[in-house]
């Protein structure tokens, strides 16, 4: 079996093929971790890769065999002036890269980084569809500070009409809507008041 390589990758001015193997690589372990949801986009792959805000900096590493993308690596640093012993990483391997030691390397380059930016606390989050992730921070000594529940609604499974009834509940002042693509220049303040809530909500050992 060919040897496995790790090689740093220029997220700013990321090359069109590695891109394209970001994108495999999502959709891969998107089926694995959401398989009810619907397949990335490329298009939302490649927007989230070329719109990094210029307040962050990330540090990106490819897993690679025999010209195939495995699995990568990420370690985020905001340049603000809240949380500045703070970093957030990810290490995502497909399956069949998993338990060969490839995440202990990637954990020495992020723990690297993170050392030179003098980033004391490191946070990253992992999902109970796999198994894998928790396993893997529990061995390196992380300890867990919130745990967040999603709830999933399937369509198909919605008696007719009971939108509508829940339309005609609404309280007084609000009404139902749906916006496609970027939200709307004229409603941006009030987008902005509503993620500001999410500062409100609980943070557990955070």
């Amino acid at each position: 079996m060919s040897e496995i390589t790790i090689r740093p990758i220029d997220i700013r001015n990321i090359s069109d093929d590695d891109a394209r193997a970001s994108h495999v690589l999502r959709v891969a372990l998107a089926a694995e971790r959401v398989p009810d949801d619907p397949v990335p986009k490329w298009e939302d792959t490649l927007g989230q890769l070329r719109s990094i805000p210029p307040f962050v900096d990330v540090w990106v590493w490819a897993v690679e065999r025999d010209g195939e993308t495995l699995g990568t690596a990420d370690l985020g640093v905001m340049r603000t002036d809240e949380n500045q012993h703070l970093a957030q990483f990810d290490i995502k391997l497909l399956p069949e890269a998993r338990q060969q030691g490839i995440g202990k390397r990637l954990l020495k380059e992020i723990i690297a980084v993170a050392d030179q930016e003098k980033r004391t606390l490191l946070m990253t989050s992992t999902s109970s569809t796999v198994p894998s992730g928790e396993a893997f921070l529990t061995r390196i000594g992380a300890s867990v500070g919130l745990e967040s529940h999603v709830n999933q609604l399937k369509l198909s499974e919605i008696s007719h009409g009971l939108l509508d009834t829940w339309t005609s509940e609404l309280a007084e002042g609000f009404t139902p809507g749906l916006w496609e693509g970027p939200y709307p220049e004229e409603s941006i303040e009030e987008i902005l008041q509503l993620f500001e809530i999410f500062n409100t909500v609980p943070r557990g050992e955070l």
